[in-house]
């Protein structure tokens, strides 16, 4: 009796796999505040999420760089997203919802500092595409999300 139970609970998991992909390929999406803005970034660009750590400050920085930290015996760099991307906006003060989002990367460990990672949200991976990409910009363009409009962030940029 209880094989029978995990058999269509097996069952049943394997056909909502076969739903999704009939429907298409999905992307998970990772909403960020940035000042006073909800962006979106794809969570396959994404390292890991980290609590805020001390920072130990850059002599003659730019102004961008908050400073390094470590990260698991990694020394990373934290930037201010509103800074650099001139968005026009000053960084919150630190919550406890503050968080270092650390950027994938091969060579380089770049986070950015942002007020609160919100929510995580699945993207048919067909519109996708639509977004116009254009290296020197942040951002790859608007996306609706559940009635939504969010601007998606460029991460390829930072490390240009």
């Amino acid at each position: 009796m209880e094989k029978d139970k995990i058999s269509s609970k097996v069952n049943e998991m394997l056909e909502k796999t076969r739903l999704s992909e009939k429907e298409g390929a999905y992307i998970e999406m990772m909403c960020l505040s940035i000042g006073d803005e909800n962006m979106l970034i794809p969570v396959f660009e994404v390292e890991e999420v980290v609590r805020v750590q001390p920072l130990t400050r850059v002599p003659m920085a730019p102004e961008h760089l908050l400073g390094v930290c470590n990260v698991h015996g990694q020394i990373a760099c934290v930037i201010d997203p509103c800074v650099v991307m001139r968005l026009g906006c000053k960084s919150n003060q630190d919550t406890e919802e503050t968080r270092f989002v650390v950027l994938r990367h091969p060579s380089m460990n770049l986070a950015l500092k942002v007020a609160v990672v919100s929510a995580l949200f699945r993207v048919q991976e067909d519109l996708l595409p639509n977004l116009e990409v254009n290296k020197k910009s942040f951002f790859r363009g608007e996306l609706q999300v559940e009635g939504k409009s969010y601007q998606v962030i460029h991460t390829d940029v930072f490390f240009a």
